[in-house]
């Protein structure tokens, strides 16, 4: 399970990434049983909310982007991250030094899965774009999980006060 953190430095941060990799976030989410982790590299474009990311899956750093809007459903007027395809964002290989990396389509399936849980985590923490972040689910694009789907209780977001 995902856990929120916040590091010393950025720097101390991308190094956890591998050499070459530059970030100016301090907060993350990690996975302590399994080592991946989550930080957020930088916003997507002007006019466009949501965020660059990297993720370290099995040790490699996997540059994505989560493209977040307004929705208005059975679960309330909430934000809806949708998800990248993992190792193709040209934001992360140009805001963080994070390369393009080709993934087998079963790794890539398996990586956005674990990217969906650690950023609607993360999301949920952060609290950037209110409350509610759901992220549309890498099997199924018409399903959207919110961190109860993933098993976690409620998540108190962390404010900026205390960060």
């Amino acid at each position: 399970m995902f856990e929120f953190g916040v590091s010393e430095s950025s720097a101390g941060l991308a190094a956890l990434f591998g050499e070459g990799i530059r970030l100016v976030s301090r907060y993350y989410v990690e996975d302590p049983e399994t080592g991946s982790l989550l930080v957020e590299a930088g916003g997507v474009g002007r006019g466009e909310s949501g965020e660059t990311l990297v993720l370290r899956w099995h040790g490699r750093p996997i540059g994505l982007e989560a493209r977040v809007t307004r929705r208005d459903d059975e679960h309330g007027t909430h934000p809806l991250a949708t998800l990248s395809e993992p190792g193709t964002s040209s934001f992360a290989l140009l805001k963080a030094g994070v390369p393009h990396v080709e993934l087998t389509p079963e790794d890539a399936t398996r990586a956005m899965q674990v990217a969906a849980e650690a950023y609607v985590v993360y999301a949920t923490y952060r609290e950037d774009h209110g409350p509610g972040i759901r992220v549309t689910d890498p099997l199924d694009p018409n399903r959207e999980l919110s961190p109860a789907d993933f098993g976690y209780g409620e998540i108190t977001p962390e404010r900026w006060g205390k960060r």
